[in-house]
């Protein structure tokens, strides 16, 4: 907006315009973080001396200066990501963290943690991730080793032997993103250098080639199974969309044979089980097919007679604790290479396969959202997979409507 010329006045000290015989007009400016633009302006009119004012403009000063926050200084990256890190234990759930940790400790920290907030650049960003891409993959593997007389777990960094695609760049470049906007709350002089990164678009991956199964490719998968310590396990995770960390963590007092059920009421994390968070959900009441209680009934009498460990819990390990998902990852590999599954198909592909089948039987949204345990319809579309076999039989499906056929010559 422009000034009224009438109140413009002709500069005779800093901040004093005189408007007219001792009228003046006094200002003051000065630069506020948690602003942005250029900050605090304060603006009087004032009639008398000169003198009195010069005195009155820097009364305007000092009362400006009283409510600008002074500027904080900016610690190391490393310090504000360790302070960050453990803001976010309460946010996330255990396995979420420790993804966080290990892609500071692996990727962000050795490149950044040196530097001030203030001092860290677009430029640098931009260098860090083209590194990255060239970089080989690392994983952390947790450990048991014996330290004095006890089971200590440590963790060490596993090369992969093969580079950092760029979906995974890109996923660190998330983590970096999520910990520098957090940043910028407290240091609102921060600017964003996260933005404006192009690391090309990550390869697309076949529709045909999803982490689910078609319903003859898991009944091949469930008959390589046959006669295995972990069928049951595997019959549950595929009858009912369970995810590992609350099936892992069942006890056989979870059970209602009568009403063929499962409650699930905690979740198992790398050994601490606790109860289920609002980010991964459990179902409550679980409904179970006869076949699988059957499967799961067979499985506890053979946990008594061979008088196993830990047999309260559904699925112990051989030494009695929970299982991981690595228990069974040799077996679940065979498995899939029994029953010609080429395709990559992981635990967590249990989950998305039931959720598929939810739909195939034709029921609702609502439904599916309920047994899936999802906070959100989107979340359920998210691991919703169209097969092969679906797009093939609707394609059929809807040259049939056509009344008449085009016969090739």
């Amino acid at each position: 907006m422009m000034r009224n010329q009438a109140l413009a006045g002709t500069a005779v000290a800093p901040g004093v315009h005189q408007i007219g015989p001792k009228f003046y007009r006094i200002d003051a400016r000065r630069k506020d973080s948690r602003i942005k633009g250029p900050g605090r302006y304060r603006e009087r009119l004032f009639r008398g001396p000169l003198s009195q004012a010069k005195r009155a403009r820097a009364e305007l000063v000092r009362e400006l200066e009283s409510q600008v926050e002074e500027r904080k200084e900016a610690p190391f990256f490393g310090d504000y990501a360790a302070t960050w890190l453990v803001s976010k234990e309460a946010e996330v759930s255990v396995i979420t963290g420790e993804r966080y940790a290990d892609t500071m400790g692996l990727h962000l920290l050795p490149t950044l943690g040196k530097k001030k907030l203030d001092a860290i650049t677009r430029e640098d960003v931009k260098a860090l991730m083209a590194s990255l891409l060239r970089k080989e993959a690392m994983r952390s593997v947790r450990r048991l080793v014996m330290k004095d007389g006890e089971r200590v777990s440590v963790v060490e960094k596993v090369p992969l032997g093969r580079k950092l695609s760029r979906t995974s760049v890109h996923s660190i470049l998330r983590v970096l993103r999520n910990c520098w906007h957090e940043a910028q709350l407290e240091y609102p002089y921060l600017r964003d250098v996260t933005t404006k990164i192009k690391l090309g678009t990550p390869t697309l991956a076949d529709p045909d080639e999803c982490n689910s199964l078609t319903p003859a490719e898991l009944g091949r998968f469930l008959l390589a199974w046959q006669g295995s310590r972990h069928e049951a396990l595997v019959y549950l995770l595929c009858s009912s969309g369970l995810r590992f960390c609350h099936a892992s963590a069942l006890r056989w007092d979870d059970l209602d044979v009568d009403n063929l059920r499962v409650k699930v009421i905690r979740s198992h994390v790398l050994g601490r089980v606790s109860k289920p968070n609002t980010v991964k959900r459990a179902p409550g009441w679980v409904y179970l097919p006869a076949l699988v209680v059957q499967k799961l009934l067979e499985h506890k009498a053979r946990l008594d007679l061979e008088r196993a460990p830990g047999r309260e819990n559904m699925f112990p390990s051989a030494v009695g604790t929970l299982q991981t998902p690595g228990c069974m990852l040799n077996r679940w590999r065979k498995a899939a290479r029994q029953a010609g599954i080429l395709k990559r198909f992981s635990v967590h592909g249990a989950r998305r396969t039931y959720i598929d089948l939810v739909r195939r039987a034709g029921a609702s949204s609502i439904v599916s959202q309920a047994v899936a345990g999802h906070s959100n319809e989107a979340m359920t579309m998210h691991y919703s997979t169209v097969g092969a076999d679906e797009r093939a039989a609707l394609a059929s499906r809807i040259i049939d409507l056509v009344p008449v056929q085009v016969v090739a010559s």
